[in-house]
């Protein structure tokens, strides 16, 4: 796809996705409600489509494909079911750490198998009743297997106690399954080394909220607009949960206003022309998923500083640290990278040597998109990535761009 620029000013009205974070929460939350526990609105990730498909189909094989969060939900999931199942994904998937999630499942008489290398999918599974108890988790690679875990907490017979060991990766996550366990009527008890999940059962409406990761990419495309621009993001809320709704406060320091109406959230910048951000530091251990965001943005404007906390990003789709690094050095970016980190020496996107690209993963190409505005002209391989969790989003851009495919 090519991207061209149009008008150095942003405005109108923008859909956004429902949260796919909630979704997916929400499937698995239903699931294990037995008809008891209903989910408002829907969502057209196809990450959230999957797991849907997933969770009706029989014991057997059952391919989550590159969707993270499916397999490590569904494999708390399966240890309960009757049946033998086996997970399984794309190449990258059976990268993707799972160990730790199975040392816990194991701890409570979970029966898995590893059926290549250890630590890591595809997996074998024999679905049965389990008791509950305690059990210890090392919560240092991914809230996910925490929040696994704390879901079947209530349909074990004797509850779940958790203990986490190590430090708690993307506690956000965690945060914002507790919330919604809470809201289908299971609350949970915070303690400082962990959770307690008593035996009960979900019940009642899960309403999902619309996603503010993938609002993100808007703010950077508005702070990026050198004559800036005014927004709507139709149907987001204030107060919903989600880790990435710190991209309101971030932002800021690039310059945007936002305030909620009654139909969204609207989001005000005056140009970067006018307002210009020397340095930026961030640690995003807590919001990992705007950290590409906030990366291009600074490389669309020129803006030093130290991105910290990405430590966890080496672990998704892709290496997500490396591969920002590889696409940005394509555009004349001096970056350095490191574990946990990449530092900008405040220079700025000027050239595209060659196409960018996305590397199998839906947040580097809407990272990258908004780079456009900067450069003029911008060609990007295999937008189709952006599926996973904004279907939409080439259509909405197609309202300030030229897309040519």
């Amino acid at each position: 796809m090519i991207i061209k620029a149009g008008t150095d000013r942003i405005a109108g009205e923008v859909a956004l996705p429902v949260s796919k974070s909630e979704a997916n929460r929400g499937l698995i939350l239903a699931a294990l409600s037995e008809g008891q526990c209903q989910i408002e609105g829907s969502s057209e990730a196809h990450d959230s489509v999957l797991l849907e498909k997933l969770l009706k189909m029989p014991a057997g094989w059952l391919d989550c494909e590159d969707a993270g969060t499916t397999l490590r939900f569904l494999c708390a999931c399966c240890c309960i079911r009757e049946g033998e199942w086996t997970l399984t994904g794309t190449r990258r998937m059976q990268q993707r750490p799972i160990g730790p999630l199975v040392d816990a499942l194991r701890q409570l008489g979970a029966d898995i198998e590893y059926l290549e290398q250890n630590g890591f999918p595809p997996l074998r599974i024999k679905g049965k009743k389990l008791k509950g108890g305690q059990v210890v988790l090392d919560s240092g690679l991914s809230s996910q297997y925490a929040s696994a875990l704390l879901m079947i907490g209530p349909v074990l017979p004797e509850g779940l106690s958790l203990k986490l060991k190590g430090p708690r990766i993307s506690a956000g996550y965690m945060d914002l399954t507790l919330r919604m366990m809470a809201s289908a009527g299971v609350p949970v008890q915070s303690s400082s080394d962990g959770f307690e999940v008593p035996p009960g059962s979900y019940r009642g409406q899960i309403r999902l909220g619309m996603d503010y990761s993938a609002a993100s990419y808007w703010f950077e495309l508005l702070a990026l607009s050198p004559e800036g621009g005014d927004l709507l993001l139709k149907g987001l809320q204030p107060g919903s949960g989600q880790p990435d709704e710190a991209v309101l406060s971030v932002f800021e320091h690039f310059g945007i206003r936002s305030s909620f109406t009654e139909r969204g959230l609207r989001i005000q910048s005056g140009g970067s022309l006018l307002h210009e951000l020397k340095r930026f530091d961030c640690d995003f251990s807590g919001q990992p998923d705007l950290a590409q965001t906030l990366a291009c943005t600074m490389a669309g404007l020129g803006t030093a500083g130290r991105l910290s906390g990405l430590g966890s990003l080496r672990l998704k789709e892709t290496d997500r640290v490396r591969a920002l690094r590889a696409e940005l050095l394509k555009l004349g970016l001096t970056v350095q990278e490191g574990e946990d980190w990449l530092i900008f020496d405040g220079s700025r996107v000027h050239l595209q040597s060659q196409p960018l690209e996305t590397h199998q993963d839906h947040r580097m190409a809407m990272s990258l998109a908004p780079l456009a505005l900067v450069l003029g002209e911008l060609e990007l391989l295999h937008p189709e990535v952006v599926k996973k969790s904004y279907p939409q989003f080439w259509n909405e851009m197609s309202h300030f761009f030229e897309l040519i495919v």
